[in-house]
């Protein structure tokens, strides 16, 4: 994240890592499944670390000594004061839930229901896999195909179904249904700098 906040720099920011080992056998007893194979085991790590959902907000909204941080007015009101700023707390909360929050719009929400549904997890979907004869190479791929397609319906969810929740806007309160607006950000904008907060 850029050091100093401007127009068009991100708040903050949230990554789905995915990793995933899975280990196969086949089956030889000289019973009716004799020669398929399957998966014994399915890790969500693997030698280059663990599936993980992580996020962050920039250190502005955190840092009380910052000139981001005070040109949070929160002189925003719908009726007296249209054209008013949001706060830094309401601005550093809509962001923590834009991101990591776990209702409304938010990047993490949008992660745990796709991992949740069966039809993308991973662990799913490869305990499933059965081959019967051909490699176990070709059995590895077949399986790798499966992990990597769940991984991506999954990445996309964490995205949003429309895009970014509240159209990737700070301003607009992602907890509600309606994205509700609550005041502009005051940026720096080049050459101008922050808008004072008594309007002059």
């Amino acid at each position: 994240m850029p050091s100093r906040i401007k127009i068009g720099h991100d708040l903050g920011m949230s990554q789905y890592t995915a990793r995933s080992n899975t280990e196969r056998g086949q089956v030889n007893d000289g019973g009716p499944s004799q020669g398929y194979r399957y998966v014994t085991k399915v890790s969500d790590r693997n030698e280059d670390g663990r599936t993980r959902f992580t996020f962050r907000i920039h250190p502005d909204l955190k840092n009380e000594q910052s000139e981001f941080f005070r040109a949070q007015c929160g002189n925003y009101h719908p009726v007296t004061s249209p054209n008013g700023f949001i706060g830094v707390a309401q601005l550093r909360r809509i962001v923590l839930q834009h991101e990591g929050g776990t209702e409304g719009g938010s990047h993490y929400l949008n992660y745990r229901i796709a991992q949740d549904d069966d039809s993308n997890n991973i662990r799913a979907g490869a305990e499933a896999a059965l081959q019967l004869g051909g490699t176990d190479e070709a059995f590895r791929e077949a399986v790798a195909a499966i992990v990597t397609a769940r991984f991506g319906r999954i990445d996309a969810a964490n995205r949003g179904p429309g895009g970014e929740p509240c159209d990737g806007l700070a301003e607009k309160d992602g907890s509600t249904a309606d994205c509700i607006f609550n005041g502009q950000n005051n940026f720096d904008i080049e050459g101008f700098g922050f808008q004072s907060c008594d309007g002059n």
